[in-house]
């Protein structure tokens, strides 16, 4: 089964990743919902404002989709995409 996790992880490359300010993160968890390959979780740390922020799951593969930038209601996600080199 690891190896089968291993394959699918190898196949499926980020094509981009999420960069959370987490000061302007006001934790709605609009993001979390609405990224498709569930690269967005709550963190149990909170910021200065005592609010639990987004905050990207290491293991997560994310496709640079732009929908958690989008929803966000207070644009503090950017996606930076990674050079394909094709």
């Amino acid at each position: 089964m690891e190896q089968l996790k291993q394959q699918t992880r190898e196949r499926r490359r980020a094509k981009g990743r999420p960069v959370i300010d987490a000061e302007l993160c006001k934790g709605c968890e609009l993001c979390v919902s609405a990224c498709p390959e569930r690269v967005l979780t709550m963190a149990e740390a909170t910021n200065s404002q005592g609010v639990h922020v987004a905050q990207i799951d290491p293991e997560g593969v994310c496709t640079a989709c732009k929908a958690c930038a989008l929803i966000c209601p207070d644009c503090a996600i950017e996606i930076y995409r990674f050079e394909t080199g094709e």
